[in-house]
């Protein structure tokens, strides 16, 4: 779990982070984690986020997430191949 912490945070400190944080996802993809798994880690950094009020980094983390789901153009989508459910978008803090 730390590590993933620690994936996050350089993400988020560095010169690109949209694209770092995208990098990330696709990590996490090619490590074999099914696209409601990433959302969740995600949204559990968000969740990290909010409670040390930094929200110029949440607000890249739900932009992000927004990728993740396909809430997004469509070039922005990170698995235009997956379906989801309304179950799966469902997050838990």
């Amino acid at each position: 779990m730390t590590q993933i912490i620690d994936q996050f945070a350089a993400a988020l400190q560095s010169e690109e982070p949209i694209e770092r944080l995208r990098e990330l996802a696709l990590r996490l993809a090619s490590d074999g984690a099914p696209p409601p798994a990433i959302l969740q880690q995600f949204q559990d950094a968000r969740v990290r986020l909010q409670t040390q009020q930094r929200e110029r980094d949440e607000d890249l983390l739900l932009e992000m997430m927004d990728c993740i789901v396909g809430w997004c153009r469509p070039s922005n989508k990170l698995f235009p191949g997956y379906t989801w459910n309304d179950e799966e978008t469902r997050l838990t803090d």
